[in-house]
């Protein structure tokens, strides 16, 4: 074999090496992959977890400020019925 020919296809094949190397270096492996969706999926589940919670809460709160809308109403028809009426006069 010359060794020209001995020089170049070892220059190809190391090339092709190298090529084959770096596209086969970028692939994710199923267990990175899942692996890094389970992180996610992680803390998605505990921000619902939040999300919910807040909600329930600002529901509550909302829900009783409607009760004390309701009871500062009532009270209100009652100053107004009580301003109404006549002023007694002291007993003397």
């Amino acid at each position: 074999m010359n060794p020209r020919t001995n020089r170049k296809a070892g220059v190809l094949i190391v090339g092709g090496l190298a090529i084959a190397g770096l596209g086969l270096g970028g692939c994710a492996t199923t267990a990175y992959v899942d692996e890094r969706v389970a992180v996610v999926d992680a803390r998605v589940s505990a921000l619902e977890a939040r999300v919910t919670d807040a909600q329930q809460r600002a529901d509550s709160a909302g829900a009783e400020a409607g009760r004390a809308h309701q009871r500062l109403d009532a009270l209100e028809s009652r100053v107004n019925s009580l301003e109404q009426r006549p002023l007694r006069t002291p007993r003397g």
